[in-house]
């Protein structure tokens, strides 16, 4: 069992030892790598070197975690990357499919580097299927799924509620428990989409 490789000193925060990379991005993909840290993983953010100043949520998400700047674009960055994967335990990432493998940094050549990756993929639509490339945000998720029909009284409309269903409650905490339950079993790879686990959520409103 790999938390068993872990430090697992008396007093020690249960995850302490673990190393993850958290692909930069908003939503949940942050917010999970936050989790994991509290809960004493070592963070590393890989951010774009075009990207701009933190804003204020940004920055609360930054606080304690490692940043390394890369051109995703250029081989030498995208070598850093790899090479930050082979020593790293588990990899998240938000992106559009199909953006990583364009990267040439996707799980066929992350796995390559170090096989016993954790490879987590959080998007709004899965990897495959018709929305698969579309542009999604809390809202769409929580509506699309009925999850959105929760959130009423009585027969009044539904009253749309903060990021914390869509973004939080359908990707970053069960990316959460889907890295927690690789880390027990033996899965590298994490597809995790927040639409599905929505409409899962709903279906147990609703019985």
């Amino acid at each position: 069992m790999r938390l068993c490789t872990m430090t697992q000193e008396h007093g020690s925060k249960p995850l302490a030892g673990l190393r993850v990379l958290e692909m930069a991005a908003i939503g949940p993909v942050p917010h999970l790598g936050t989790i994991l840290l509290n809960m004493g993983a070592q963070v590393t953010v890989i951010t774009r070197l075009e990207s701009g100043p933190y804003d204020f949520l940004h920055s609360f998400y930054a606080q304690g975690k490692e940043h390394v700047a890369v051109d995703l674009k250029d081989p030498t960055g995208q070598a850093k990357v790899l090479e930050l994967m082979r020593n790293a335990d588990v990899l998240v990432e938000g992106m559009r499919p199909g953006v990583m493998e364009r990267l040439s940094l996707g799980p066929e050549q992350a796995l390559e580097a170090n096989s016993e990756l954790i490879f987590a993929r959080v998007t709004g639509y899965g990897q495959g299927g018709p929305l698969a490339q579309d542009p999604g945000h809390d809202i769409n998720y929580i509506a699309q799924s009925g999850a959105l029909n929760a959130f009423r009284r009585g027969s009044g409309k539904p009253m749309p509620p903060i990021n914390v269903a869509g973004d939080f409650a359908g990707g970053s905490m069960h990316g959460v428990i889907s890295i927690l339950a690789a880390l027990w079993g033996s899965d590298q790879g994490i597809p995790l989409s927040k639409c599905w686990i929505l409409r899962w959520w709903t279906v147990q409103l609703l019985c």
